[in-house]
């Protein structure tokens, strides 16, 4: 019985193997679509359970994969995700120049390497940068962050300067080249709800027709919080209390007939 009582008094105490708290991302270098219908890179998710070692998806796919578009002329696509087993969740996406390569750290940063991006809109303007990303970062219990980054970019019109899209800018900052495309710079949204957030570095629209492209495409969240459940529901312990108890009188009623009982 006091075994019977020990028992009790550990499943009483004990909670379950608690969790880590879960993790996700996704990073997208572009989508784009076209006349023929949409060109895409894969997306690059990251997910983590909190049971795992830390969770790394990422690629540099050729412009070769968007096929014989025009749009995007020069540079390189760039995207990678992560997802920690703490609850931590960082991507990392967009172009960056010719050989350029992208580093993500976990407090959301995103360095990237090399230079010269160019976007042909129309053969009447063009938008070129050193690199445009889009990042974000997501931790479990907390508000999600993201920014877009246009490293030295502007728009040129017939070949002359327009407008300076490295100034920084609010979330949906919406640039107008009249007769030619609207651009939308950091567009925001929230696809699974509140403690989420997508970033989409560069949105491109062009006027009169139907093409359109998103350059540089980060995700995070929702991460949770997992608490754990203990292993007895709060209203079952009177009754394990009531069991400990008797079990503890019986198992001391029974060690004192024994000890009676014993030879002296």
């Amino acid at each position: 019985m006091v075994t019977v009582g020990a028992c009790l008094m550990l499943l009483a105490g004990q909670a379950a193997p608690a969790m880590a708290d879960t993790s996700t991302a996704g990073a997208q270098a572009a989508s784009l679509t076209l006349p023929g219908g949409p060109v895409t890179t894969p997306v690059s998710a990251a997910s983590n359970s909190g049971e795992q070692q830390t969770q790394t998806s990422g690629a540099a796919p050729g412009l070769g994969l968007l096929g014989e578009q025009t749009l995007i002329s020069a540079g390189a696509l760039v995207q990678r995700a992560v997802a920690y087993p703490d609850g931590t969740s960082v991507a990392c996406a967009g172009l960056v120049g010719n050989g350029g390569t992208i580093t993500v750290g976990k407090d959301g940063s995103c360095d990237v390497s090399g230079g010269g991006i160019e976007i042909n809109l129309r053969g009447l303007a063009t938008v070129k940068a050193d690199a445009i990303i889009a990042s974000c970062r997501a931790v479990a219990g907390a508000a999600p962050v993201a920014r877009a980054s246009l490293a030295n970019a502007s728009v040129l019109l017939l070949g002359l300067p327009l407008r300076d899209l490295s100034l920084s800018a609010g979330p949906n900052t919406v640039v107008d080249i009249p007769g030619v495309a609207t651009l939308l710079l950091d567009a925001r949204s929230a696809p699974s709800g509140a403690g989420s957030i997508r970033s989409t570095a560069l949105r491109i629209s062009l006027r009169g027709t139907a093409v359109a492209a998103d350059v540089g495409i980060a995700g995070c969240g929702r991460n949770a919080v997992i608490t754990p459940v203990p292993a007895l529901a709060a209203h079952t312990l009177p009754v394990v209390g009531a069991a400990l108890a008797a079990a503890l009188w019986l198992g001391r009623h029974r060690l004192r007939t024994l000890v009676r009982a014993t030879p002296r």
